[in-house]
């Protein structure tokens, strides 16, 4: 049995702690009109760094990708850094100035 103590704690620690960060994904395969997770993910990096709020992380999976990239009005702060990377050991590549 849960002694009410412990029920009150969870119900407050649930209105007062912030949600959890959200994560994207991208893939060269992806698609922009999907939901950007790691089974469909968007296909670019820009559109994974408009679906960013602070704390988020966008993961990005390798290979090379033919765009410009533009990080703007996006907030973050030391206690919820917003973080793009590429995921696990993928090797990626950006080559915004080769034309596809």
């Amino acid at each position: 049995m849960i002694k009410k103590p412990t029920v009150l704690f969870s119900l407050l620690a649930g209105i007062f702690l912030p949600l959890s960060a959200a994560e994207y994904y991208t893939a060269v395969n992806g698609d922009d009109g999907a939901s950007g997770t790691l089974l469909d993910p968007f296909q670019s990096i820009q559109r994974g760094v408009d679906e960013l709020s602070a704390g988020d992380t966008l993961f990005v999976r390798g290979g090379t990708y033919h765009e410009y990239v533009s990080i703007t009005d996006l907030s973050a702060s030391s206690n919820s850094p917003t973080l793009v990377a590429a995921y696990s050991n993928e090797a990626v590549t950006l080559a915004a100035t080769v034309p596809i």
